[in-house]
């Protein structure tokens, strides 16, 4: 039974002013001014798109980075490939893409110093602004409404507050999601406790509803992101001189042996500068793993009475809200389908007198009925907790060293961009009927079925699967139990290790495609591409597809 709500008592915000709150409640000196400005700038609704729960031990900065990955990041990506698609678009309608010669071509969009900046630095200036930025560049368009507790309960009236608690399971049976900013502290703090059960109950049937923002993400994917930029920043003009180089295009290899040589040797700058970024990871997923521990192992042995709360007095209320969950005196009964006859007529629904619910709800009178107490309902609540809904949290975050596929897409996004406008920056710059003689191939039909290919691995299989393979291989070296110096040189040798079998199967995988477009169809080069294609595809599998 959902009770009814005094209108204007369920309040939502925008995202824009739950930043706001957060900056501007953790500073010294917050006034009760403040708390109910925040309060008079809310808004009277209906529904609450997304129910924030956090607790307020926790630093202000993690939680804002949390909750821009979950609510801006893929306006963020979307905002970021529109402007390279345009700016590329642009690129190529002014070129003279049609020269043999790149000495012919005078001022060659490869040859500019804005190329980089507008293939690469635009569209990740494009993306951040819109990673911290979306909900006001959007003027909350595709944000949903925020209920934040700070700002949506009024703190200074203790009647409206306590009337607030009272309704909490309606506000969030009204949500279509919550989202739970992890911190150590979560589970120790009442209000966690009663946020996320209830809507976990509430919400059975849709298994999506419920996000935990684990806070190492955001900061793993800044540095990653800004450490595969500084490789792609290098990288760009390494390539263009090689590419310039007559030797490299009039050189030509014998055999299979002389093409794996030339992949080894082609790929050989990405293991020095790509080794940062891994190295950085190591870092965050070191911290990743003990969140993820630690987030399992407080669903497993989790206990409602050990749960502190900031006001003594809102802790008999909130216990009583969570009795109120778990007592199942308002839950519909059972009933039996039979076969009637169609004139038969229909049962009457199932009504609720509210003062007979709060009746039996008296302490004296549940004595006597079969509903559970008060103290039983906790321990109802307790194993809601410890199973059903920790078995939810696992199918939502997935194991400890699971990395989710999107995740370790984006944090290699500046190199994607770099290669995808590697491909037609060559064109321009020596022709695409000569720039195939660098890979050594025969046509420009067979350069774009290599740089496709190649690109896919690439961008879609092996990078992905190297952060994933980094996170899996920290987890075994931790799992051995040594002590901090020799972990940490372990993790150190360890991240080189994955990085260095990254890069012999990225360049086995080059060296066996292009001699099998360029000299035909063999027995061993198409053996051994298989054999790659199908590790890492399963690898791949193994690692993403739960």
């Amino acid at each position: 039974m959902v009770r009814f709500v005094r209108p204007g008592l369920l309040r939502t915000t925008s995202l824009s002013r739950t930043f706001s709150v957060l900056l501007e409640l953790c500073r010294p000196g917050s006034s009760a001014e403040k708390a109910q400005a925040f309060l008079q700038s809310t808004e009277s609704a209906d529904r609450v798109g997304a129910f924030i729960s956090h607790s307020w031990h926790a630093k202000p900065l993690p939680k804002i980075l949390a909750l821009c990955y979950e609510l801006n990041v893929s306006m963020a990506v979307k905002a970021c490939w529109l402007t390279w698609m345009v700016v590329s678009l642009v690129l190529l309608a002014s070129a003279d893409g049609t020269s043999e010669d790149m000495r012919d071509t005078l001022g060659s969009i490869a040859l500019s110093p804005w190329v980089f900046f507008l293939t690469v630095d635009l569209p990740l200036i494009v993306f951040f602004m819109f990673f911290f930025f979306a909900h006001g560049l959007t003027c909350e368009f595709w944000t949903p409404s925020v209920w934040f507790d700070k700002a949506c309960i009024n703190q200074e009236d203790q009647a409206e507050k306590e009337e607030a608690i009272a309704i909490l399971p309606e506000i969030l049976h009204q949500s279509s999601r919550i989202l739970v900013v992890w911190d150590p502290t979560l589970f120790s703090r009442l209000w966690c406790n009663l946020e996320i059960a209830t809507f976990a109950k509430s919400h059975r049937e849709d298994q999506d509803a419920i996000r935990i923002l684990q806070p190492w993400v955001t900061p793993w994917l800044l540095c990653s992101m800004f450490a595969e930029w500084l490789a792609a920043r290098v990288l760009l003009p390494w390539y263009g001189r090689l590419l310039t180089a007559e030797e490299n295009i009039e050189w030509h290899p014998g055999s299979f042996v002389d093409y794996l040589v030339a992949g080894l040797i082609s790929n050989a700058p990405f293991v020095v500068l790509q080794l940062p970024a891994l190295w950085i990871s190591a870092v965050f997923f070191s911290y990743k793993l003990k969140y993820s521990a630690d987030i399992l192992h407080a669903f497993a042995n989790f206990d409602v009475r050990n749960a502190q709360c900031s006001m003594s007095s809102d802790r008999t209320a909130l216990h009583a809200q969570i009795a109120r969950v778990f007592d199942e005196i308002e839950d519909a009964p059972l009933s039996i389908e039979v076969e009637v006859p169609e004139n038969f007529p229909s049962p009457p629904e199932a009504t609720f007198d509210p003062e007979l619910v709060e009746l039996i709800r008296r302490p004296s009178v549940r004595r006597i009925t079969s509903y559970p107490s008060e103290e039983m309902c906790l321990d109802l609540f307790n194993t809601f907790v410890r199973n059903e809904l920790r078995c939810q949290i696992v199918e939502e975050t997935g194991r400890p060293s699971h990395l989710p596929l999107g995740l370790a897409i984006l944090g290699a996004l500046p190199l994607q961009l770099w290669l995808i406008s590697d491909i037609y920056l060559q064109c321009e710059q020596v022709g695409c009927r000569t720039v195939p003689m660098f890979y050594y191939l025969n046509s420009t039909d067979q350069y774009w079925v290599f740089v496709s290919v190649a690109t896919f691995y690439d961008t879609v299989l092996a990078k992905p699967l190297l952060y994933a393979a980094a996170l899996r291989t920290l987890d075994r070296v931790y799992s051995i139990g040594a002590s901090w110096a020799l972990e940490w040189v372990s993790v150190v040798l360890a991240m080189v290790l994955v990085q260095l079998c990254g890069y012999f199967f990225e360049a086995l995988v080059t060296g066996c495609m292009e001699y099998l477009l360029a000299e035909g169809v063999s027995a061993l080069p198409l053996s051994l591409l298989s054999l790659l294609l199908f590790v890492t595809t399963f690898l791949w599998s193994r690692a993403f597809l739960r």
